[in-house]
């Protein structure tokens, strides 16, 4: 055990109070969801691009990225190569059409305007599955090093830090989010910088022989460079790459929250073009506190750090070879890092729960203050599955944390960036076609995430080809997969073939409505919450109830101009009426109705 210095104890006290403080401060802002979520839109671009930087950071770049180059070399960092061309993209191309187009608080609603609800529930369930993948291993590379400094059981450094994240995270909203994430970013990168001035000053020669004995054992390297479906070469983590850093800014409800958090373009800019010049240094930063912890080893063998486990070097540098006051300032980095990613996904999880599922779905229509109350007991419960997910990982088999945080998100990713692109840049895209390509994913995703994780046999052609993939493969195949099945699936509703599908999942549709015990009305209950279309106005109303009654197309003349009502069915064979006046198309409606008695005259 460690005796633990005043000092450190009063800087990493210190980084608390403040962090308590700032939650508690914001907490009095949090009348509405829209504060709660959105910060009422009026967040500085700085701190928000600070923000996104620290969330993006987290504990796996504090503790594990130290820990990959370390035992291998900087064969990851090619990954990061991708984040400011991608994040510049997302800042010209793709965030000016979510603040004009999305109203609510969440990305997925996005979704819903192309392809509707089963697009924008499935986008966020993976948006969450992801999310509390995140949680739980941040969780844990953070409790790892407290618990060594403090000589307490791990379960309960687990328990103690998530309560105090979540704690802020439900009091203060997105504001408190934002700004705890500004000061922790600042204290991660200068518990950064302390650690590689400690280590380097200590190494015979200083950093210029830090450098020439990582160059001459080749832990710089960045990887091989020829193609290979095993190993992590070059092209392998630059396919993993473009798709988890196009998942991150254009999919995630984290990201895109913050986007929508700023007041204007000229803000958004702003926050983009801070968070993609400072992503490289930082991660360089951390990697090369790695390398010179490999080097400070060589110089000084200790047999106890030789028989530690990648993740738990840095963490036993900190504590042992540290001075006091250092030290502290470090953890507080350690710290920092973690809780700026789990206080933004908490927060982004919640915003996602209660949007698209709670407040469209299930218990629509209600005051804002009930929707609040439901973000704060979504942020418990998704806290208390991080707590216990953490308390269970300690025992899972693993390289490094880092490695199997990648796996995992890699493997859990699916094509929801594939579903977005279309959304965004292919409108001749319809929703039959989406849905059939999300199913064809999902198969294809169970079917790898089965060969990697050893459960298909290790032979024969094919068996043994998936068997043998490495992780980082699978979200790119599974949207090469999803494009492929959607192209297929919209050239087959172009034909007599699809087109005769279509008419007869409207006919089975209607059919199915009319066999109803329920009265068929466009006004009932039974036209809210999760189905296809969910009319909102009169106006709507009498759209969905003259779209259900068949196939034909209606064409209604009035003074008012012409509105077009989106299919039930969309693609090459949709069915779409046209009308002028609202009465005279409730009249139409009405006398349709009437034909279908027996015994009526039209």
């Amino acid at each position: 055990m460690v005796s633990w210095r005043v000092l450190d104890y009063l800087v990493v006290a210190g980084y608390l109070v403040v962090t308590a403080g700032l939650g508690a401060y914001f907490s009095k802002g949090n009348n509405t969801t829209e504060d709660f979520f959105l910060g009422s839109r009026g967040l500085p671009g700085w701190a928000v691009g600070f923000s996104l930087l620290s969330t993006t950071m987290s504990s796996v770049t504090f503790l594990a990225y130290p820990a990959t180059s370390y035992i291998l070399d900087w064969r990851l960092y090619t990954k990061d190569f991708l984040y400011p061309a991608v994040s510049v993209f997302t800042a010209l191309l793709v965030a000016p059409r979510f603040r004009k187009s999305i109203q609510s608080a969440s990305v997925y609603e996005f979704l819903e305007s192309r392809f509707g609800l089963e697009c924008r529930l499935f986008g966020g369930a993976t948006y969450v599955v992801s999310q509390l993948l995140k949680l739980c291993t941040t969780l844990y590379l953070m409790a790892v090093p407290i618990s060594m400094l403090l000589g307490a059981p791990l379960p309960v450094v687990i328990v103690f830090t998530g309560v105090f994240v979540t704690c802020y995270s439900m009091a203060g909203g997105i504001s408190a989010v934002v700004y705890t994430d500004v000061c922790q970013s600042i204290i991660l990168l200068v518990g950064g910088l302390v650690s590689v001035v400690a280590i380097v000053s200590r190494v015979p020669g200083g950093i210029s022989a830090v450098a020439a004995e990582a160059h001459r054992h080749n832990k710089l390297s960045l990887g091989k460079t020829e193609w290979s479906w095993q190993e992590r070469t070059v092209p392998t983590v630059l396919a993993y790459a473009a798709v988890h850093y196009m998942t991150k800014f254009i999919t995630f409800q984290d990201a895109v929250q913050r986007y929508l958090a700023v007041p204007s373009h000229k803000e958004l800019l702003k926050a983009m073009s801070l968070t993609a010049s400072l992503a490289l240094p930082t991660w360089a930063l951390f990697y090369f506190i790695g390398t010179c912890l490999w080097a400070f080893y060589r110089a000084y063998p200790d047999p106890t750090v030789a028989n530690l486990p990648p993740d738990a070097v840095f963490p036993s540098f900190i504590l042992h070879e540290l001075p006091p006051g250092v030290a502290g300032v470090v953890i507080s980095g350690v710290l920092a890092a973690a809780m700026s990613t789990m206080d933004s996904s908490l927060n982004a999880t919640a915003s996602v729960v209660v949007t698209d599922l709670i407040q469209r779905c299930l218990l629509p229509h209600k005051p804002d203050r009930f929707y609040l109350r439901c973000a704060r007991c979504v942020t418990l419960a998704a806290a208390t599955f991080m707590i216990c997910s953490a308390l269970i990982l300690e025992y899972l088999p693993m390289e490094s944390l880092n490695d199997w945080y990648n796996s995992m998100q890699s493997i859990m990713g699916g094509a929801v960036i594939s579903l977005f692109l279309i959304a965004l840049y292919a409108p001749w895209f319809t929703k039959p076609s989406m849905l059939v390509a999300i199913v064809v994913s999902l198969m294809v995703n169970v079917f790898l995430m089965a060969g990697c994780s050893g459960l298909l046999p290790p032979t024969g052609a094919v068996f043994g080809f998936f068997s043998r993939l490495n992780s980082y493969w699978v979200a790119p195949l599974v949207n090469v997969v999803f494009i492929a099945a959607a192209v297929l699936t919209q050239l087959f509703l172009a034909t007599m073939w699809g087109k005769a599908v279509l008419a007869w999942l409207a006919q089975k549709q209607f059919s199915t409505k009319k066999a109803s015990s329920v009265p068929f009305d466009a006004t009932s209950e039974d036209m809210h919450g999760c189905n296809l279309y969910e009319p909102e106005t009169e106006h709507q109303r009498l759209l969905a109830s003259a779209e259900l009654q068949g196939t034909q197309s209606y064409g209604v003349s009035g003074p008012q101009s012409a509105v077009r009502l989106e299919p039930l069915y969309e693609g090459p064979a949709a069915f779409s009426v046209e009308m002028a006046d609202l009465d005279a198309l409730h009249q139409h409606t009405n006398l349709q109705e009437g034909d279908s008695q027996p015994g009526n005259k039209a």
